[in-house]
């Protein structure tokens, strides 16, 4: 007896199944012979395991830290019909293929299958496909949707047929809400030189998309006879990953780096006598997008966030020099295509979190008048 998976592709056709989405196809039984099964069913999971490395017992010995949650569980039953008497010999499949079609919605919200002590469980949107290893080895983790059938069959020597799949899946993304918050700026003082970066408020990026960031620079107020002009020798951009992975009472943190843009002498030239701020073009930058990452999340052991890294390297003519950096916090959203059109995505809620890591603070309804988004 075989036991094969037909599955329809994805609707986007790329690959990945967002939430909503139904999964469906067929499971083929192939049998060489006339088979005996007692029922015939389909599941789909999502898991996330972890793992970190403990600080040494003894010298030269690891110790690692292991932690599996199922955040989903969707079974459906295919063979036999439900309300049909179950004999205990079980049912004669016949030699030839036998199909069976199932279809499974991807739900919207993930479900903690485990409480354990000391960790926190929070009903939030399934997390993506996720896979990582930190740069010093000490910690992993990796997030699993698997689409599987069973066979069973009656009696403890007739082999049961199981066949499994991994599956590929992105969240859906929330609504973005009007742009009723200050935009995030950040301001930077050198010795010579003032930088101020924004961002539109919230502060949310796409992959594939580039980013609308804004550059000013102020020059430092000087004594007249020292209004040289300053020179920008050097613009990087780049988003930084800070992933969190917790077992148990154990915690660690990694970032790592995905560079945007790097220029060096992109040609801007801050005038000794001009007064004000003065904008960086971001034709700069333009044509820079956000490369593949997996979409911001939160799960009870993995964390997946991001800031955009902002470097700029200033030059005088009397040979002083100033280097500044700046680090805004953001969002990063799949994209994700809904899989009907016109699809109510409003209920899709926030990361947790994200409040705390954008830094918006909420206003009463004495200082703002507007609905606040659907942030949790």
């Amino acid at each position: 007896m075989k036991v094969l998976f037909i599955l329809e592709p994805p609707k986007g056709g790329q690959g990945t199944y967002v939430s909503q989405e139904c999964l469906r196809g067929v499971v083929s039984v192939q049998a060489q012979q006339k088979v005996t099964v007692t029922s015939i069913d389909i599941s789909l999971q999502g898991t996330v395991e972890v793992c970190i490395m403990r600080q040494w017992i003894n010298p030269g010995e690891l110790d690692w830290i292991h932690d599996k949650h199922k955040v989903l569980q969707k079974s459906h039953n295919l063979f036999p019909i439900l309300h049909v008497p179950k004999p205990s010999t079980g049912y004669a499949l016949s030699k030839g293929t036998h199909s069976f079609p199932f279809e499974l919605q991807i739900p919207l919200l993930s479900d903690c299958l485990k409480q354990s002590p000391g960790s926190s469980h929070p009903t939030a949107s399934l997390p993506p496909s996720f896979h990582f290893k930190a740069c010093d080895g000490k910690g992993r983790a990796k997030i699993r949707y698997t689409l599987s059938a069973h066979v069973r069959r009656p009696g403890r020597l007739q082999r049961d047929g199981i066949v499994e799949q991994e599956i590929s899946f992105l969240p859906l993304d929330p609504l973005l809400p009007p742009p009723m918050f200050n935009s995030p700026t950040l301001r930077y003082r050198g010795r010579h030189v003032v930088v101020e970066a924004s961002l539109p408020s919230p502060a949310v990026l796409f992959i594939g998309h580039g980013i609308p960031l804004r550059l000013y620079v102020e020059r430092q107020a000087l004594p007249t006879w020292q209004t040289f002009p300053i020179v920008l020798r050097l613009l990087a951009i780049s988003i930084r990953t800070h992933t969190t992975v917790t077992a148990g009472t154990h915690r660690n943190a990694w970032t790592a780096n995905q560079d945007v843009i790097s220029i060096s002498n992109p040609g801007f030239e801050l005038a000794g006598q001009h007064p004000g701020s003065v904008e960086i073009s971001s034709d700069l930058w333009k044509h820079a997008v956000v490369q593949k990452l997996p979409p911001s999340f939160t799960t009870c052991t993995v964390t997946q966030q991001y800031s955009v890294h902002i470097k700029l390297e200033f030059d005088t003519y009397n040979g002083d020099a100033d280097v500044l950096t700046a680090n805004i916090n953001v969002e990063v959203h799949s994209g994700a295509i809904p899989p009907e059109i016109g699809s109510d995505t409003s209920h899709v809620p926030w990361r947790i979190g994200s409040e705390s890591h954008l830094g918006i603070r909420r206003y009463s309804s004495s200082e703002c008048a507007c609905d606040l988004p659907p942030y949790r």
